[in-house]
């Protein structure tokens, strides 16, 4: 893979877990003569000193912020250098702006840990070089507050950092039976053990149960095969990505990187996972409404955790049965025939989707799910954000300009940058880009201005707004455009110069592979065959979703 400069120094952070920057993103509003922050990462240093989404940055290192120096102050804020930087901010609640500083050096949160009655939970994200010691404090607290079992999240991490993995796994699992038979290996295409990582730890000796899925990848499913393979572990989930290479990243002249597989990873005792994934001992899926909003999904609907608390024979503790949120309703702009919609409030609220999914988190429904308690449901969530929807149309019918509604009452992330939060989202009959609810809801309004009554659709309650209609016909190729066009290009042909170049190197050294390292190139070869059709699969999937 070919890696431009700028790809190359967001791979070597995301391998590290180190962060260079203010961790934010920001869009100048003219109308506060400030920065507002947009999003931001719950690791970085900037929401540690109290910034959050929706607060305004009224001064960089003293300078006061204008639309003339706006997109300077932008670049000094979020680039490396200077290494800190000491911005005035005011709340979107308060009164008083205050100074603080922000050091834009940080590190992602590696791990998760919680106890639910007697199962401790530990969700790791990423295998960085403080994991292990993250692991082992987290493993520590948990069994002083009287875990007397352990659930490990694997879901969704993609990590390569084999170092840290095995200083990790060795927290786990006992010394080999065979002191020279390693936890893992890595064996290069020669068939050539490059490196062995052995196990000298006492291990756990709690049960313990992993959750895996199909986004857990490289170290992490490494770190779930061994555990089964060491008899520590039992595998609840779904079938993981089966990326088991070790990776070598080779600087060019130009600065720009090429990421190259150079090893197979070999673990305790199974046969390399590399194309093919690790299996689970229980396979559970989840929806995919659950599987999106998997970081705030309550453990009661979360049916692979619960799946895992019954095969480690514990109980967590007692949780009251989900109800509907009562986050702020949705508001949304949506134009006619060719449409545009500005999305403002999006209610955590769950859609139907979410209410036909909790009965898979129940281990044994005592009755089924039936239309009636759907509409329910549906109701439930209408009336919790009701109050709200009528402030809001109490406001537009005053007079309050619709994008004033959205500053004020949106959650939306994409209502909050430009041009959307003004000129709203392209919406048509046949766009299979959004929820069926909310494209029906769109058109159905009929002139521009128009408000609609709340819909729910799959990401919450909106309140459609008819902003504009865009024309038919050929579109200007703006200079916007045209430089994005050329990055595009220029970078197509760059990877294409680069794997030209090995292939050629490839040619002329008449590589000869034995039948381990071939068999590492098949794998490879039906890894991709396999992520194309799943790819389609998916597409098609979305397809009929519509």
């Amino acid at each position: 893979r070919y890696l431009t400069a700028d790809e190359y120094e967001r791979f070597l952070q995301t391998e590290s877990g180190v962060y260079h920057g203010a961790g934010i993103e920001v869009r100048f509003e003219s109308s506060l003569s400030a920065l507002v922050v947009t999003s931001i990462d719950r690791a970085s240093f900037t929401y540690r000193q109290g910034i959050r989404v929706g607060d305004g940055i009224l001064a960089v290192d003293t300078q006061a912020v204008t639309a003339t120096n706006a997109d300077a102050l932008t670049k000094k804020l979020l680039e490396t250098l200077p290494q800190s930087v000491q911005v005035r901010v005011k709340g979107a609640d308060e009164t008083e702006a205050v100074v603080v500083t922000i050091e834009k050096t940080y590190r992602a949160d590696a791990i998760e840990e919680a106890i639910e009655g007697t199962v401790g939970y530990l969700r790791i994200r990423g295998f960085f070089e403080n994991t292990p010691s993250l692991v082992k404090e987290g493993l520590d607290r948990l069994l002083s507050q009287g875990a007397a079992a352990i659930i490990v999240d694997l879901r969704g991490c993609e990590s390569y950092g084999y170092d840290s993995c095995a200083k990790t796994l060795d927290l786990f699992v006992p010394a080999a039976a065979d002191p020279a038979t390693p936890m893992f290996s890595a064996v290069n295409k020669a068939g050539e053990t490059v490196r062995t990582y052995t196990s000298d730890g006492q291990g756990v000796t709690l049960p313990v149960a992993v959750l895996i899925d199909r986004n857990t990848k490289g170290a992490a499913e490494l770190f779930a095969c061994d555990l089964r393979d060491f008899g520590v572990a039992v595998l609840v989930g779904e079938k993981t990505a089966g990326v088991g290479v070790l990776r070598e990243v080779f600087r060019l002249d130009s600065a720009d990187a090429v990421l190259l597989p150079v090893a197979s990873v070999k673990p305790y005792k199974s046969e390399s996972f590399h194309g093919v994934g690790v299996s689970p001992d229980e396979t559970v899926s989840l929806s995919e409404s659950a599987r999106k909003r998997l970081d705030s999904l309550p453990r009661t609907l979360d049916a692979q955790f619960l799946k895992a608390v019954e095969a480690l024979g514990v109980a967590p503790a007692a949780a009251p049965p989900a109800e509907p949120s009562s986050e702020p309703a949705s508001e949304e702009a949506a134009s006619g025939e060719e449409t545009t919609a500005e999305q403002e409030t999006q209610a955590e609220a769950t859609a139907e989707a979410d209410a036909t999914a909790a009965p898979e988190a129940t281990e044994e429904p005592k009755e089924p799910v039936t239309q009636e308690m759907i509409d329910a449901a549906r109701q439930a969530i209408m009336d919790s954000v009701q109050a709200q929807v009528d402030e809001i149309m109490a406001k537009y019918a005053s007079g309050t300009p619709f994008v004033d509604l959205i500053d004020e009452y949106g959650t939306d992330p994409g209502m909050k940058q430009e041009p959307t939060r003004t000129e709203g989202y392209a919406v048509h009959a046949d766009s299979i880009l959004w929820d069926k609810a909310f494209t029906e809801g769109a058109m159905a309004l009929k002139e521009i201005g128009e408000v609609s009554e709340p819909v729910l659709g799959s990401h919450g309650v909106h309140l459609l707004h008819y902003t504009r209609d865009i024309p038919g016909g050929a579109v200007e190729v703006t200079e916007e455009i045209r430089k994005q066009l050329e990055e595009e290009l220029l970078s197509e042909k760059e990877t294409a110069a680069v794997t030209e170049m090995v292939e050629g190197w490839m040619n002329e050294a008449e590589i000869v592979y034995t039948e381990e390292g071939q068999a590492i190139l098949d794998a490879a070869e039906k890894a991709d065959a396999e992520t194309v059709e799943t790819t389609e699969a998916t597409e098609e999937t979305l397809k009929e979703d519509q």
